[in-house]
């Protein structure tokens, strides 16, 4: 029994099929499976209300089917693409991942259809556990189906140097001796995702235990549009304290992380070499000018300071000592034409004005 825990926390109340399904995928389809499809789509919505254990012993029992046909139906939609099967050590289904794109045969590129589909990220678990996993809001990225590779493709792939290198690697990290299952998860990162090598190392060498964890973390990376270690390392500081600090200050719960944002912290800590003191300095001037958060203020702020060779805070403490008296004497300076052109439209010509008045009364004689 594949025993599965349905995480439905993104997931609108309604169940929604895509077009694309029923117009490409259902038509040449077993019945069987596209109930089983469409049942796997509405308990991801019942989750929503009611939690609830979920496992293939059930689906099968729901249908009143064996539950061999069960994993039948699932083995064929993972090679439609339809949906994702994650496989433990031992090569038996571990994990369900409902695609949140399909992928048409007669069409060479991939169909990402965020108004049509559900919005599903969804992970069911064959130990009982729900997992999360983070996403990039600033781009969706189009996760490739693990492949079910037979044993001499897994063979001939392993070949190569650098996936021969990794399984090397695995089997240090994790003490083991790598199945043709394991080493398909090191093919299907370097294949699919396109993970750099440095980037698959780094994640062997995390402390996971278990190479299907490792295959989770990186299809994390790759959702979210890492593929090279220096992005992961411009992530894992993004999530560090600084981020939650930047946030804090602008009033904000720390969101899914934004690649636009994660490369402002780089630049600011990379390129500009500032401390976190200093870019929540920046921040909190920020708050004070917009009243509201703002990267794109913050970092024109960052960058007057660079430019002007101000990295400490004693040095932008100077600049702004600087400013107020610049601001100072041209407000005295200001001050002093209004005050001379005061004066000057008060000051009388008395002769002038005795001349005028003398004049003025003649006439009146």
């Amino acid at each position: 029994m594949c025993k599965l825990l349905l995480d439905g926390s993104s997931v609108s109340s309604f169940t929604s099929v895509s077009n694309v399904f029923i117009d490409e995928y259902m038509n040449k389809a077993n019945g069987e499976f596209v109930k089983i499809y469409l049942y796997l789509l509405r308990m991801v919505s019942k989750v929503m209300d009611a939690p609830e254990e979920f496992s293939t012993e059930k689906i099968a029992d729901h249908f009143g089917i064996l539950e061999s046909d069960v994993y039948r139906a699932l083995t064929y939609w993972n090679d439609e693409e339809v949906l994702s099967l994650s496989f433990n050590d031992e090569g038996k289904i571990e994990g369900v991942l409902l695609n949140n794109y399909i992928q048409t045969k007669a069409a060479s590129s991939r169909i990402l259809h965020q108004d049509e589909s559900v919005d599903v990220s969804l992970l069911a678990k064959a130990s009982g556990e729900s997992v999360s996993v983070p996403a990039s809001t600033s781009k969706e990225y189009i996760i490739p189906a693990k492949k079910k590779r037979s044993a001499s493709e897994i063979s001939k792939l392993a070949e190569d140097s650098r996936i021969k290198e990794l399984c090397f690697l695995a089997e240090q990290y994790l003490s083991i001796t790598l199945s043709p299952a394991a080493t398909n998860s090191i093919i299907y990162m370097v294949e699919d995702l396109r993970l750099d090598s440095d980037l698959i190392e780094h994640l062997l060498e995390s402390g996971e235990t278990s190479l299907s964890q490792i295959e989770k973390k990186a299809v994390a990376y790759a959702k979210a549009g890492i593929t090279t270690l220096e992005d992961a390392k411009q992530d894992e500081m993004f999530r560090d304290k600084i981020s939650k600090a930047i946030y804090k200050v602008f009033g904000e719960e720390s969101p899914a992380p934004v690649k636009r944002e994660i490369d402002f912290i780089s630049k600011w800590h990379n390129e500009f070499k500032f401390s976190d003191e200093i870019i929540i300095e920046a921040c909190h001037r920020t708050m004070a000018h917009t009243h509201k958060g703002s990267f794109e203020y913050a970092d024109s702020i960052l960058t007057n300071w660079y430019n002007k060779g101000a990295l400490s805070m004693e040095a932008i403490e100077k600049l702004d000592d600087e400013h107020s008296k610049k601001q100072s004497s041209k407000f005295k300076k200001t001050s002093k034409k209004a005050s001379r052109k005061k004066i000057e439209s008060h000051t009388y010509d008395f002769k002038d004005l005795e001349k005028k008045l003398a004049q003025s009364n003649k006439k009146k004689d």
